[in-house]
């Protein structure tokens, strides 16, 4: 949060995530208490709720697929893979 104070001059106002134990225990709700945060549960696993997410989770895994198949990679380098992915998007604008 403060990278994006510092980096972007802006402030988170609400998270939404689901109901996940590292979302809910007391140290995370009271810091973002403490941020000025809105803290809203969704129903876990819930595409319908967490549509963003689990849309750009599903994304990153067929792009991990796609290039395992393509570079005729091993299925266990899959984290390597899902990094450079990940890195990736991050550093291409779109």
């Amino acid at each position: 949060m403060a990278w994006l104070s510092t980096q972007h001059r802006v402030k988170i106002k609400q998270l939404r995530s689901d109901h996940g134990g590292e979302y809910t225990g007391g140290t995370f709700s009271r810091f973002l208490v403490d941020q000025g945060t809105e803290q809203q549960l969704t129903t876990h696993d819930t595409l319908q709720h967490n549509r963003v997410a689990e849309s750009l989770n599903h994304r990153l895994m067929e792009r991990v697929r796609a290039f395992l198949i393509q570079a005729a990679l091993l299925k266990l380098l899959w984290v390597e893979v899902a990094h450079f992915i990940i890195w990736l998007k991050n550093h291409t604008t779109t």
